[in-house]
């Protein structure tokens, strides 16, 4: 009779199975994680040895440094905080409140690691010479820039040659509504970021369902893609292809298309 009601109680409202398989002991999948981490950097850098490759830490672009800092007490505090409440919250929370706490922590996360460097390591990077903040006093006027764009190509930072001119008229545009500088720009750019975890968690929803998509927040949550999320343009890029790919899943599940 209880199993019954129980199981009917999960039925009515599947949230409360959402903890169901999430309890696991987190230890293992911590040291699975991390052995995984170690064998991909490991495997990094034979390559790097063998194709005299320049990857400083595999599979990241970039190199490890070591520097002991009181401010890495903020970071680390979040991710246990996560990592031991993180699959319960998301056990109990109401669908639209699951949704606004993961962006704030996914916000919370990214700000946290970046700030280990100080202030600026959130802003820092977007000050670089080959950044696309460089590029604004080259963009007069938009209908002039987009025109010349190909042609005065060699003038333009790294970045701007890289990709095409949508992501610096993105910033241009900021630059005229009055969120010019770093600061602002890099705010804008963590908001776009973290909204990319309620854009993952719609479409997983409407594909596996809200019981799998309960048990990834945490997870996603702390992507290891939050190194780079504050502050890189490419976390813009990662928001937009996100919630593109949210809305089509919603459109194509909702009226059954599949054209």
């Amino acid at each position: 009779m209880i199993g019954e009601l129980k199981s009917a109680a999960v039925a009515a409202d599947p949230r409360l199975g959402a903890s169901k398989g999430v309890g696991r002991p987190l230890v293992v999948q911590i040291s699975v994680w991390v052995l995984a981490l170690i064998a991909v950097n490991q495997w990094g850098g034979a390559i790097n040895n063998r194709l005299s490759m320049s990857v400083l830490a595999p599979p990241l672009f970039g190199r490890f440094e070591f520097g002991p800092s009181w401010r890495v007490i903020l970071p680390v505090a979040l991710a246990v905080l996560i990592v031991c409440f993180g699959h319960r919250a998301a056990g109990f929370l109401s669908w639209p409140a699951l949704l606004g706490t993961a962006a704030v922590a996914a916000l919370a996360w990214a700000a946290a690691l970046a700030l280990v460097d100080g202030p600026s390591g959130i802003t820092e990077p977007l000050e670089r010479p080959l950044d696309y903040l460089a590029n604004l006093p080259l963009a007069t006027g938009l209908g002039d820039f987009l025109e010349g764009y190909a042609r005065d190509l060699d003038t333009y930072s790294l970045h701007a040659q890289g990709h095409p001119p949508g992501a610096l008229m993105f910033f241009w545009a900021l630059d005229r509504i009055g969120l010019s500088g770093p600061g602002p720009t890099a705010a804008v750019i963590l908001m776009a970021a973290a909204s990319m975890v309620p854009a993952v968690l719609l479409s997983v929803r409407e594909l596996a369902g809200e019981d799998l998509v309960r048990r990834a927040a945490p997870f996603l949550v702390l992507t290891p893609a939050a190194v780079w999320i504050a502050t890189s343009a490419d976390a813009l890029f990662m928001a937009v292809g996100a919630w593109g790919i949210a809305l089509m899943t919603l459109a194509v599940k909702r009226t059954g298309s599949k054209s």
